[in-house]
């Protein structure tokens, strides 16, 4: 073998790309081979050792399994509750339950089951009330169980356009629910809005760094050890493994300075930007990815979603096969049986580089300008955000067919309206959007169905 490969003189990427250029006949190297994405990343078509690529270390070992979680949406009828009863028993680690408003969370105390998994709440609004029933499921959760708030009053203003209450009022919450026992985190960096509305990667990094430091000067440094951090997983594979190991190792950088050494909490979750009604079994195929992303970057815990989740109302044939995908891929992958396993790749150590380098310096920017909530204030970050969209739904729309190639007829299989709705309100604050880039090309298809019906 060694003698074999010694017939071979090594080649260096200078000697490459300039062999590359004659047989381009004269057409632009970087225009023709080199690829660049939102972020503005120049990334080439090839790398080799003398480029001299710089990694990323980073504290994100493959050393346990990923903690996967259903995701279960909560209605203000007893038929929800007894769903939800049967929804327990299944095998699976952790549970969120999105809890919309005006919810008794008293109905749930008492749920056989429920209190032997890692329960994340999803509130649609947070009231004080909550605090008394939240203690109660603390007291009597599985010892090796916790319970995630997922608070962020911050987080909401882009996408709500308002406070949950007044800007002192939701503070003054936080810090009620602060000192609650160490199995409840009460706290989240929610990076999902930002990704589901077209933030680009190093945007999302970057909007979550200022944001857990925005919070940490608000409510103290011991922030960075009650929180945890939400990220959408979107398709593109190599930057989404890229995204959760560079926010590692950048928000560590930053706790350094608080004196904070804890690991961080990430959890994630399948984009629903790239996902569509046509040909929807795709989607399987796009969560596969994304689940696959977050396992490599050895995430805490990944909460599945249904391929109809887009269109249909929650059914057992779906929730099942995203439960499946992410078992399949733990118990196959073997991924939690080497550590770095995200580590030897030319590739993504020029991604993870340039991320880090990208986002540390947009960070600085953030924090000389006066921190993330006085930009949100000014509209600053939601304008940078809707920019980015714009931009995804451009290169979109040039080629949708490939994203929606699927001839079929959907009019009647769907069971719950497929598009966000944006209802014309008055803010405070400017918003961020968040929407499926296929969202206009499916509104002019159902039309024609219905037309020809």
């Amino acid at each position: 073998m060694k003698k074999l490969f010694s017939e071979f003189r090594e080649v260096s990427f200078k000697e490459w790309k300039n062999k590359a250029n004659f047989d381009l006949n004269g057409k632009d190297f970087n225009e023709n081979l080199n690829w660049n994405g939102l972020e503005g990343i120049n990334t080439p078509p090839c790398f080799s050792a003398d480029q001299n690529i710089k990694s990323i270390n980073h504290t994100r070992l493959q050393n346990e399994s990923i903690d996967f979680a259903k995701y279960f949406i909560l209605k203000n009828d007893s038929r929800s509750i007894n769903i939800l009863k049967s929804f327990v028993s299944d095998d699976f680690d952790s549970i969120k339950l999105f809890v919309p408003k005006n919810f008794e969370l008293s109905q749930i105390i008492d749920i056989k089951g429920l209190l032997s998994k890692n329960i994340k709440f999803e509130f649609e609004f947070f009231v004080e009330e909550y605090i008394k029933e939240i203690i109660k499921l603390g007291e009597n959760i599985k010892h090796s169980k916790q319970i995630y708030l997922n608070l962020d009053v911050i987080g909401r203003i882009p996408v709500e356009g308002s406070w949950l209450i007044s800007e002192n009022e939701d503070f003054d919450l936080l810090k009620k629910v602060s000192n609650l026992e160490k199995n409840i985190i009460p706290f989240t960096v929610n990076s999902t809005y930002f990704q589901n509305s077209g933030a680009n990667t190093v945007q999302q990094i970057t909007y979550s760094l200022a944001t857990a430091v925005e919070y940490a000067d608000i409510l103290g440094k011991d922030f960075f050890n009650k929180t945890q951090y939400n990220f959408a997983i979107g398709s593109n594979f190599f930057f989404e493994i890229a995204k959760i190991t560079v926010f590692d190792f950048l928000i560590n950088r930053v706790k350094e300075k608080y004196g904070i050494e804890t690991k961080n909490i990430i959890c994630c979750e399948s984009s629903f930007r790239n996902k569509t009604i046509y040909d929807a079994h795709s989607n399987l195929l796009r969560s596969t990815t994304e689940a696959f992303s977050a396992l490599i970057a050895n995430v805490d815990t990944f909460v599945s979603s249904s391929f109809d989740s887009t269109y249909n109302s929650a059914n057992n044939f779906s929730s099942r096969l995203g439960h499946n995908q992410l078992l399949i891929l733990n118990e196959e992958a073997y991924a939690n049986k080497v550590d770095n396993i995200d580590e030897g790749s030319y590739y993504l150590d020029f991604i993870k580089y340039e991320l880090a380098k990208k986002s540390l310096a947009t960070f600085k920017l953030i924090e000389n300008g006066g921190g993330i909530l006085k930009q949100l204030k000014e509209g600053l970050i939601q304008r940078k955000v809707n920019e980015s969209a714009r931009k995804e739904q451009i290169l979109f729309d040039k080629n949708p067919s490939s994203k929606i190639s699927s001839d079929e007829k959907m009019d009647a299989n769907i069971r719950k309206y497929p598009f966000m709705k944006h209802k014309q309100r008055k803010t405070i604050f400017r918003l961020i959007y968040p929407k499926r880039l296929s969202e206009e090309i499916e509104m002019i298809r159902l039309k024609k169905e219905k037309g020809n019906s």
